[in-house]
């Protein structure tokens, strides 16, 4: 009895172990078609012959695969992560993820998915669409601070003249958190579009913000002097909130120009 309880206990273990590699074969098998998919449409993307004919017969041996012996099941598994393998730099910037995520998206859009909040799935639809809503209060709240400072600013005017230095400051501070949403909606809607999102930590943009931020303060005050008079403040820390990577390149520029010049040794004046 304690034999025939343990062989079917094993029996269990057996079962739960293929339903597992079959799903991973499936999820492989999904990947690999977006992939082959994806590579069709995309003019720019060029796959080789050999390349595609290995995928085909990795997914045609996957749909054919008989009993799921664990062999046939590591050798499926091993075709089909080869193939993808071979074809990911190809299809680079786009990725198996980035893929998903956009026929995710379109799926949802058009009511074709029908999600689970407990599928992994539904899960991905979740954080990527909580993620465009917040971003866009954030761009929404920016915005809407920022006309409300300029409305202030003419309602109170007699009385914020004292101040008026710092209410610009506190303005630019905000333009500039406006600029920077707006470049990270702008670029999460491309790459969907593209289909190479990927999700990253929010942190990361939440970083590209406090940036923005920084920026929008800090560059009306480095080149608002020497700009032209059309040139205002207001687009100034806008344009240093949107394009956050040139403008700190920009500075990092003038920080080694100024160290160079001042490490430069001076020569001392020729003697007769």
């Amino acid at each position: 009895m304690h034999c025939a309880l343990g062989g079917d206990m094993q029996m269990t273990e057996v079962r739960q172990a293929n339903f597992v590699d079959n799903t991973l074969i499936s999820k492989l098998i999904a990947d690999l078609e977006r992939m082959l998919r994806f590579s069709s449409i995309t003019k720019t993307i060029e796959v080789p012959k050999e390349v595609l004919e290995e995928a085909s017969t990795a997914l045609a041996d996957a749909r054919g695969m008989g009993p799921p012996t664990q062999a046939a099941i590591q050798k499926v598994e091993v075709l089909l992560l080869q193939a993808i393998d071979k074809i990911t730099p190809r299809i680079y910037p786009a990725t198996p993820l980035s893929l998903e995520i956009a026929e995710l998206m379109e799926g949802q859009s058009r009511g074709v998915n029908v999600l689970t909040d407990e599928s992994r799935e539904g899960i991905i639809y979740r954080r990527v669409n909580r993620l465009i809503k917040k971003l866009m209060w954030f761009t929404l709240g920016s915005l809407i601070l920022v006309i409300m400072c300029f409305a202030l600013q003419d309602i109170l005017k007699p009385w914020l003249e004292p101040y008026k230095g710092h209410v610009g400051n506190a303005i630019n501070i905000i333009v500039g958190l406006l600029g920077a949403c707006a470049y990270i909606l702008r670029s999460i809607l491309t790459r969907l579009a593209a289909q190479t999102f990927v999700l990253r930590e929010e942190s990361g943009y939440y970083l590209r913000m406090n940036l923005g931020m920084t920026l929008g303060f800090i560059m009306p005050q480095l080149i608002g002097s020497t700009a032209s008079p059309s040139l205002s403040g207001f687009i100034i820390a806008f344009l240093a909130g949107y394009a956050v990577e040139p403008m700190f390149t920009a500075l990092d520029t003038l920080v080694t120009t100024l160290r160079d010049a001042v490490a430069r040794p001076t020569q001392a004046p020729a003697t007769r």
